[in-house]
């Protein structure tokens, strides 16, 4: 069987890294990291993003949603359902 023609879907999803200290504290066999890499779409490669410059983009991304808007979101009210209102968690 030519492995080249079956598509390797988790290849091309989103990955989310295992933190360094996480993977240390669980004695994981490797070291972790901080790069998250985006879905691929097509013949694109996802592109992968380290921690400081993924936080910085989604602060960028969510800068430019009126809070109200996204609080109305049904996925955001099912969260704050669950979990409560981040609001008011001590900071």
């Amino acid at each position: 069987m030519d492995v080249n023609i079956v598509p390797n879907f988790l290849a091309s999803s989103a990955i989310y890294p295992i933190f360094p200290e996480i993977a240390r504290h669980n004695d994981l066999s490797f070291e972790g990291s901080y790069f998250f890499k985006s879905t691929s779409v097509g013949d694109r490669p996802g592109r992968v993003y380290g921690l400081e410059e993924l936080v910085r983009l989604e602060y960028e991304a969510f800068s430019r949603v009126p809070k109200e808007g996204f609080m109305a979101l049904p996925v955001v009210k099912d969260s704050l359902a669950k979990f409560g209102n981040a609001a008011q968690w001590p900071r």
